[in-house]
């Protein structure tokens, strides 16, 4: 009997003993947890309203563009029509505002009534006329001719396009036949053109610079173009 009591007052002592070396262990793996699960619920709210600027680059922020010109007419067609060579067609674009633009990711697109030459014009190439869709894929000087770095050294000599600078398109800015082009000219449903181009005088255009990167498009104007010597 003596040998029973004192084995069930072992066995409280023990049990208690047990409890209270515990208790402080489980509240501290208590807090532990807390403030994981709070962390956790923070890292949720950052994310959930950030997320998708995390990974890679921010999204583009939308510019500013105005025409300060767009003159031109149609290249060696018809007497009636109002002509000039594809030279003299010249479209400049005035950065007038927000997020300074990176040539290499940032392209043109240029819609309008208008004309281009299937093949080569120096060997009998074929008079195109119909809608025109002309591509500046980026605006560095690949893929560009001699006119294009001369009428924008100042924009290509850092690499962006920022307020107030002028950029300068011209119908010939494609390079010689054979050689990289980064212009592209598509009239109708037809791809396969020399890559210069001409707006037929009175005619609207619409001008769209797109960030190729994230293909968001970042500005859009239009204008009519003016005869050569309009005022």
């Amino acid at each position: 009997m003596g040998k029973s009591g004192a084995g069930v007052f072992k066995s409280e002592i023990s049990f208690k003993v047990s409890t209270e070396a515990l208790s402080p262990i489980l509240g501290s793996l208590f807090l532990l947890l807390l403030c994981f699960g709070l962390v956790a619920a923070a890292a949720t709210g950052v994310f959930g309203i950030c997320g998708s600027n995390l990974p890679g680059k921010l999204a583009p922020v939308g510019a500013s563009i105005e025409i300060e010109l767009a003159e031109g007419g149609f290249s060696s067609f018809g007497s009636n029509d109002k002509r000039a060579s594809f030279d003299e067609n010249c479209l400049i674009l005035v950065h007038a505002g927000g997020t300074p633009l990176a040539l290499e990711s940032t392209s043109i697109l240029i819609s309008g009534h208008g004309n281009a030459y299937s093949g080569s014009v120096k060997e009998g190439g074929q008079a195109l006329r119909g809608e025109l869709l002309v591509s500046y894929f980026d605006l560095t000087s690949k893929g560009k001719n001699k006119i294009y770095r001369t009428k924008n050294q100042q924009v290509l000599d850092d690499g962006l396009w920022t307020a107030g600078e002028r950029l300068i398109l011209n119908g010939r800015n494609s390079p010689k036949k054979g050689e990289y082009t980064s212009v592209h000219v598509k009239v109708d449903e037809i791809e396969a053109t020399s890559n210069n181009y001409a707006f037929k005088a009175g005619a609207e255009i619409t001008v769209t610079l797109v960030d190729t990167e994230s293909r968001v498009r970042l500005a859009q104007e239009k204008a009519i173009i003016k005869t050569l010597n309009e005022k």
